[in-house]
């Protein structure tokens, strides 16, 4: 929506209702632009005006749903995107909505949601500077737990924190897919890669922790780099569900498999206590520039 410059979007509907007061098409940019600059009251008005003039209209009803997700009414959303895939079961605006919205009965789900709403509507060089700071503000703390000792059971529960968090913003969406395929709306609402995906993600996560356990009462390092590669392969498994260009999915599907490849190799090499330094790392870095790659695909 205009690169996110959402009073250009929202004059240029008023612009448009200027010269066509009912024009569906204009309220209903109207209204995301209003949810997006929170002006609750006024959006829900124009909202109505829509659905008063066109109640029929599929679009309208995924828009009203939309709005009502954001701002943390997922029963009402949920009611509306209904309504919207009735009138016409292929919008796949409405179905993405009815997924979120029955995810979103979740608390945990509904925290991340708002996070997500949040961030979502800040513009990129924001984004960029809360992801980019929050990396080097817990950096420091990592290295003032390191050089100072006494600091470090104050130190440690806000970097797990962050780990937990950052880890849940990349997972917590296929995962929560996985209890939609037991929900007779969720199933059919979900695509076939968003169910691959989910599936997937919940074996690596299932891997990570069996192995973790076993390594807890074996010692054997190979578990260990296993559960490490469970885990942590969550992530890039996770963004190939992401709406991207089909160039950008090629270049992140083989980023993922050179990925997994290096972190099997790595794993072998640990069973076999053979040196695993070299490709340990190399896995290591990449991951981290996988986040980074990947979200320069999604921020704009």
């Amino acid at each position: 929506m205009f690169n996110k410059d959402y009073l250009q979007a929202l004059e240029a509907a008023n612009a448009g209702l200027a010269n066509e007061p009912d024009n569906v098409d204009c309220l209903n940019q109207r209204t995301m632009a209003l949810v997006k600059l929170d002006k609750k009251e006024e959006a829900y008005s124009t909202i109505n005006d829509a659905l008063l003039e066109d109640p029929e209209n599929s679009l309208t009803h995924a828009n009203t749903g939309w709005a009502m997700l954001e701002h943390g009414d997922h029963k009402k959303a949920l009611i509306h995107f209904t309504e919207s895939l009735r009138l016409n079961p292929n919008n796949e605006w409405a179905k993405h909505g009815m997924i979120e919205a029955l995810k979103a009965r979740y608390f945990i789900y509904r925290m991340f949601l708002k996070y997500m709403f949040w961030i979502g509507n800040l513009k990129g060089n924001k984004q960029w500077m809360i992801i980019i700071g929050a990396y080097i503000l817990v950096r420091i703390l990592n290295n003032v737990a390191e050089t100072k000792p006494q600091y470090e059971p104050f130190i440690m529960p806000v970097v797990i924190a962050y780990a937990v968090f950052a880890l849940s913003t990349w997972v917590l969406m296929p995962l929560f897919n996985v209890l939609l395929l037991l929900h007779p709306q969720g199933r059919y609402a979900l695509s076939p890669t968003e169910k691959s995906t989910s599936v997937l993600v919940f074996a690596s996560l299932v891997t990570g922790l069996i192995s973790l356990l076993i390594y807890t009462f074996t010692g054997i390092d190979g578990f260990l780099f296993l559960a490490i590669l469970g885990l942590s392969m969550m992530i890039p498994i996770s963004g190939m569900q992401l709406h991207r260009t089909p160039k950008q999915k090629k270049i992140l599907t083989v980023y993922t498999f050179v990925l997994l490849a290096l972190g099997l190799i790595t794993v072998a090499l640990a069973f076999m206590g053979r040196d695993y330094l070299v490709t340990g790392t190399i896995y290591a870095v990449m991951m981290l520039m996988y986040q980074f790659l990947s979200n320069s695909f999604i921020i704009r």
